[in-house]
């Protein structure tokens, strides 16, 4: 079943309270609905849109693709497999998560407007992991 919307949740707030400290303009955004802002020169998207659905991955690559400027780049990482689940593990909160395949992942980035400058495989402690970065098309 896809995610349901529950409440808002930052996984580490603390990150954004760092940056600020060092005098960094930061702040948290769901990249469902809220103003992403820009155009910025990229997006990073470190092990974040991997815990939307394919719908949702789909709009958000869209709405990052308009948040940069003409050339800009897209950095993003997702768990390499098939399918989606719910887990617990590593934090005893619920989490979803959808995995993904090079040639869906390309076609979906192609569909938003991006073009694949580099995309590795690489292996983890406990998932394959996709790692992309993209231009603005």
């Amino acid at each position: 079943t896809p995610p349901v919307q529950g409440p808002r949740r930052n996984a580490n707030p603390e990150s954004v309270e760092l940056l600020r400290a060092a005098d960094h303009e930061a702040r948290t955004i769901d990249v469902r609905r809220d103003d992403l802002g820009g155009p910025y020169p990229g997006v990073l998207a470190d092990a974040v849109l991997l815990h939307l659905t394919r719908d949702q991955f789909g709009h958000a690559l869209r709405r990052c693709h308009d948040a940069v400027e003409p050339g800009g780049v897209l950095g993003l990482t997702l768990k390499e497999g098939d399918g989606e689940e719910w887990t617990t593990e590593k934090i005893d909160h619920p989490r979803y998560f959808a995995y993904w395949r090079e040639p869906e992942l390309r076609d979906r980035l192609d569909q938003a407007g991006w073009q694949v400058v580099d995309l590795q495989r690489t292996v983890g402690r406990r998932a394959s992991w996709l790692l992309v970065i993209a231009r603005r098309s």
